[in-house]
């Protein structure tokens, strides 16, 4: 699959998701990783890798779009900064701090915790008006607990 450029801004890009927008200063250890695709993502998808502990699992930004079963690297930094506007229906992001919570399979954010869902990050900038929101990523995912 192609690499994708970057969009001059939000408003320039028909597919404007999970832009990595600022690297963390001094997180370079362990910035990439070795993986095998558990499904087919295209380049700058979220994934979500298990890992030990079992309570946790790495996040990370696909480097390139792979088929399943490939492999590939990730960008696990933690603290990059991330604009996306994958966000699921009905969720909002408006509050500095607001917990972000994924889908694997849908690929998409959450506002709510729920089972199936991971904890990936906290929201830096409110969703604009273009719908895309910043939120600041953690390296390892939480599971969320039904509500």
């Amino acid at each position: 699959m192609a690499a994708k450029a970057l969009p001059a801004n939000e408003n320039t890009s028909t597919d404007f998701r999970n832009w990595i927008i600022k690297e963390s200063v001094g997180n370079e250890s362990g910035a990439h990783i070795d993986v095998t695709a558990d499904q087919d993502y295209t380049q700058y998808d979220m994934i979500i890798v298990p890992h030990t502990p079992p309570e946790s699992a790495w996040c990370g930004i696909m480097d390139h779009g792979v088929d399943e079963d490939e492999e590939t690297t990730m960008h696990v930094t933690e603290g990059i900064q991330i604009d996306s506007l994958q966000i699921a229906p009905a969720s909002t992001f408006t509050v500095f701090g607001q917990q972000v919570w994924y889908d694997p399979i849908t690929k998409l954010y959450s506002d709510t915790e729920d089972a199936g869902l991971w904890l990936v990050g906290y929201v830096i900038i409110a969703t604009n008006t273009q719908g895309v929101m910043r939120f600041e990523k953690r390296r390892y995912a939480v599971p969320g607990e039904a509500t």
